[in-house]
């Protein structure tokens, strides 16, 4: 009875963790098409600051009264890791992305899952197994098959630089993952942590580091805060910060309590997919069989890396 019991809980535990983490992949793959419409109105690294410093505002008074336990994990050496590595794949992408094209920088950031990978094989010893190692290469091809849509004169696009500083963003999101596993997991508890701080301390951390950053850019261009009182850059932030940052990393860190990070990075390649079908909704994007060749082989890899 005690090992039936068990095989249940597992298996609860399985399909919370993929429907987390699912969760957060449908909220940042939202976030492409939004980004996409509101960097019409606002410079994109303003406009990420003023995204995590709402969302770290916001998400101030549901943590007033945990504030007494707030304070041990501001001098956890992996709590402030995860967040340092979280604004710094942000900061290496944007950049980035003034070198290469849209496309390219896709594909390289998604590579991250391999990274993942390896790293959670040699720093979580999770165990990398056949249908896990099927799982990867399944992803993989599936978010190619989406990102280039048949057109494999994407790999040749984009500079050099560019290219450098976005596979090193995913490189850095690889090792982001990974530490956050270690975070939440540290005691190999679920009660291990508390979810609400450590999403607060993520996102405190985060706007710091961007702080001097958004300075920067707006002493040199003071324009920036006419676009900010736009309706549309409003609208935009305050999406970005509750949906696509807030719920978006309360989710994550959540599926990441319930499953390997192999498994958790896998799933979140489903984000393309995502951002093609609500860009496709929303924007009138166009959609071809490689979306739905893509979106199936991502969607198998996700059910298989979980088994």
């Amino acid at each position: 009875m005690k090992n039936i019991d068990s095989m249940f809980s597992s298996k609860n535990k399985t399909v919370k963790g993929f429907t987390f983490t699912l969760i957060s992949a449908v909220a940042w793959g939202s976030s492409f098409p939004v980004i996409r419409w509101g960097v019409g109105f606002i410079n994109p690294v303003v406009f990420l600051f003023f995204r995590f410093l709402t969302a770290s505002v916001f998400f101030t008074p549901f943590i007033i009264e945990r504030m007494k336990t707030v304070k041990s994990l501001l001098v956890n050496k992996n709590v402030i890791l995860i967040g340092l590595l979280n604004a710094a794949g942000y900061l290496l992408e944007f950049t980035g992305l003034a070198y290469t094209t849209a496309s390219k920088a896709s594909l390289l950031v998604n590579l991250n899952v391999v990274f993942v990978a390896l790293f959670a094989a040699f720093i979580l010893k999770e165990r990398l197994t056949k249908r896990r190692a099927v799982a990867l290469i399944l992803g993989l091809i599936g978010a190619l098959t989406l990102i280039l849509n048949g057109d494999l004169s994407i790999i040749f696009s984009g500079g050099f630089i560019g290219d450098i500083l976005v596979l090193t963003a995913g490189l850095v999101w690889a090792f982001y993952i990974v530490y956050s596993k270690r975070v939440v997991d540290f005691d190999g508890s679920d009660n291990s942590i508390d979810l609400f701080n450590l999403t607060w301390i993520n996102l405190l951390f985060t706007t710091l580091v961007f702080t001097p950053v958004a300075l920067t850019y707006t002493f040199l261009d003071q324009s920036v805060f006419t676009g900010l009182l736009t309706c549309e850059s409003v609208f935009s932030i305050l999406y970005l910060s509750i949906v696509c940052t807030v719920l978006a990393f309360l989710t994550y860190f959540k599926g990441l309590q319930c499953i390997s990070a192999t498994s958790v990075a896998v799933i979140l390649l489903s984000e393309i997919l995502f951002a093609v079908l609500i860009s496709y909704v929303f924007l009138f994007e166009p959609v071809s069989i490689y979306i739905f060749i893509g979106g199936f082989l991502i969607s198998a890899a996700a059910l298989l890396s979980l088994l």
